[in-house]
């Protein structure tokens, strides 16, 4: 479930970011994917 939820926010993270986007290319979603990836990570070690 999470890995559907990251890369569903990825792509909403590139269509909602479009000049960040252009600026930073496929990096702006890499970036939103590993942040949720790490509150993630530091949900489940509380």
């Amino acid at each position: 479930m999470p890995l559907r939820t990251g890369a569903m926010l990825t792509m909403i993270a590139e269509t909602m970011m479009p000049e960040a986007y252009l600026k930073g290319g496929s990096v702006v979603g890499l970036s939103t994917l590993m942040g949720f990836l790490a509150a993630i990570f530091f949900t489940t070690l509380e």
